[in-house]
């Protein structure tokens, strides 16, 4: 509950970061979900949990949203 999304694109295809609730108030990266589509439809989700991986800031997305 409380999660955001924000989409951005991945080696050319749609994705989008996750955002989840911190306990400290804000929201930390959480998850990365890319989509591969095929005739229009969502045909694959690959998700990567970030988990101090630090992948957001490599791609651009906010480290954090508060």
């Amino acid at each position: 509950i409380g999660s955001v999304l924000v989409p951005f694109t991945a080696n050319g295809t749609p994705a989008v970061a996750q955002y989840r609730v911190s306990t400290d108030g804000g929201r930390v990266p959480w998850a990365l979900h890319v989509l591969e589509i095929e005739g229009g439809l969502v045909r694959h989700i690959s998700s990567f949990l970030d988990l101090e991986a630090g992948l957001f800031p490599l791609l651009g997305l906010a480290p954090r949203l508060d």
